[in-house]
């Protein structure tokens, strides 16, 4: 009786380290694929910082040729106020590129200040 305790205790012993092995094999998928999601996201925010430079210096340009707040009809005023909000540093400028990217804000609504600078 108690021989055909400790067989069926083996055979769940068993039964688990083959469930580990599996688990094992992937956990060590996941950590050796860990290198390349590393670089995919080193390139996403270079390319994103990359963008967000040259958007950055477009507003920048044309902030620069609004002048200031009391010169500016109220049309100008909204796409300053606009474009300050959302493109007024680099760090909102990669910010809101990430959003666009990941679905948090619509395409539209990001580019509708910029398209009202440039139709390009």
């Amino acid at each position: 009786m108690i021989r055909i305790f400790r067989f069926v205790r083996v055979m769940r012993v068993v039964r688990v380290a083959r469930f580990f092995h599996d688990l094992r094999i992937m956990v060590w998928g996941i950590s050796n694929s860990m290198k390349s999601l590393v670089w995919a996201l080193m390139l996403l925010l270079i390319l994103s910082i990359m963008f967000g430079v040259m958007i950055l210096e477009f507003v920048s340009h044309r902030l620069g040729e609004m002048g200031t707040a009391e010169d500016l009809s109220s049309e100008d005023e909204s796409l300053r106020e606009s474009l300050v909000q959302s493109w007024g540093s680099l760090s909102r400028t990669v910010y809101m590129l990430y959003q666009a990217i990941c679905g948090g804000v619509d395409w539209g609504t990001v580019a509708q200040p910029l398209m009202d600078i440039t139709p390009f």
